[in-house]
């Protein structure tokens, strides 16, 4: 049966195995299998734990846009740094938990643990992250800290007198035989989160066990005869289709040729189309009233959203303009809204500034 085992990991790298399991019993490291969830401590100083507001629900794209969100937060620069992100709010204009770890220290600690295989799916978590709140561990060398809602880490080697308000009350001794690690677990067993810095670039994959293969031959050769059948299946499908695409180039051919001369050189006929109806010309010029007024009657339909800047081009009758939305996909709406308006429109690649998605748009004429 898996078990959950916990450890420090500034502990193992320094040669100290110490692995506690739920109930903190001890385990010994030679019976830790690759099927156990292995959770390793890593020293709170080494990790800053922030929120921020993030537009965007991917977790890509919400790493992508987190160090900019924090930039001001940080004494480090963005591309020295690694974050890992907490759960989804139920609103995008709740704030998600935001752990930053440099780069360098996440590498060090990955490279470590991948030396040694049967650790490599280990889960790395910010001592003070399983923290409550109005919780403070004196540890030997470290203050663990969560006050107010802020979870964070304080060195004891900085005089205490700079905290003397932000402790009051609290015993900041710590007991003689302080177990850390033990108080670590039970309160990661007591938390609704356990936030994984590995994440990202530094994601961990559990290893494929392959044991007691043998015992699995009969399935295995259902399941290869199944793959035949499958495979055969598709072969056939295939065929099937080929045989449908050459009939339905034939009739697009047929269309082609009974409105222009003669088909295309490069054989493409939805290019040959497009190209055709280009060469028809651009709608009628939009005067500048012409363009801003519908322009604005376009971003009423785009909920928050605001005009940041905007140009004209009286040779050509066109306007451009900067938007900042609420979140990627808006850029879209605001250009339908445009076309049931009766004005043609190009949009620009959006990209996050803040806590916005900022874009350009053009309106380039009347629809014919």
């Amino acid at each position: 049966m898996a078990r959950r085992i916990y450890a420090e990991l500034q502990a193992l790298m320094a040669g100290s195995e110490r692995w506690l399991d739920a109930n903190l019993n001890i385990v010994a490291s030679a019976d830790i299998s690759e099927s156990d969830e292995l959770i390793c401590f890593v020293n709170g100083l080494d990790v800053t734990i922030l929120e921020a507001v993030l537009p965007v629900r991917a977790d890509a794209e919400a790493r992508s846009a987190a160090p900019y969100a924090i930039e001001d937060d940080i004494a480090a620069p963005i591309e020295d740094i690694h974050v890992a992100l907490g759960p989804v709010g139920t609103s995008m204009q709740d704030p998600r938990s935001v752990h930053v770890a440099s780069t360098e220290r996440m590498s060090e600690w990955r490279q470590w643990i991948d030396a040694r295989p049967k650790f490599s799916h280990a889960r790395l978590i910010a001592e003070q992250s399983v923290l409550p709140e109005d919780t403070i561990i004196a540890g030997p060398e470290r203050y663990l800290v969560n006050l107010a809602g802020r979870a964070f880490c304080i060195d004891r080697s900085m005089p205490l007198s700079y905290f003397e308000d932000l402790f009051q009350g609290y015993d900041l001794e710590p007991p003689g035989e302080a177990d850390i690690l033990a108080q670590l677990v039970e309160l990661a067993e007591a938390s609704e989160t356990r936030l994984d810095l590995r994440q990202g670039a530094f994601k961990a994959y559990k290893r494929l066990n392959l044991s007691g293969l043998s015992k699995w031959r009969l399935n295995a050769g259902l399941a290869a005869s199944f793959a035949v059948i499958w495979c055969l299946s598709v072969f056939l499908e295939t065929q099937t289709l080929q045989s449908e695409t050459r009939q339905l180039r034939e009739d697009m051919r047929i269309a082609y040729t009974s409105v222009f001369s003669e088909p295309p050189r490069s054989g493409d006929y939805v290019r040959a189309v497009r190209q055709a109806v280009a060469d028809m010309g651009p709608g009628q010029a939009l005067t500048f009233r012409e363009a801003s007024t519908a322009l604005y009657r376009a971003l009423d339909k785009v909920p928050d959203s605001e005009l940041q800047s905007i140009r004209y081009d009286a040779s050509q009758g066109g306007l451009s303009a900067r938007i900042a939305y609420l979140s990627y996909g808006y850029d879209a709406q605001l250009k339908d809204a445009l076309l049931e308006i009766g004005v043609r429109s190009e949009i620009g690649d959006a990209r996050q500034q803040g806590q916005f998605v900022v874009g350009d748009v053009r309106l380039q004429g009347v629809v014919q």
